[in-house]
């Protein structure tokens, strides 16, 4: 890491400062969990997981 970027990770821990941002990603699996197709499907958290990044990024 850099010097900038462990400065800065000193600074939020001295803070204590809470940075866990809530993403989409942190939703898929409550939802799949009420889901009528289930929640153990890896392939469709797959595809869940890439339609958010490509919402996010625009990219494939």
């Amino acid at each position: 890491m850099s010097g900038t970027c462990n400065w800065e990770l000193l600074l939020i821990s001295k803070l204590e400062w809470n940075i866990n941002a809530v993403t989409a990603y942190d939703y898929v699996d409550h939802i799949l969990e009420r889901a009528k197709w289930g929640s153990d499907d890896a392939r469709l958290r797959e595809h869940a997981h890439t339609l958010i990044h490509v919402c996010n990024t625009g990219k494939f």
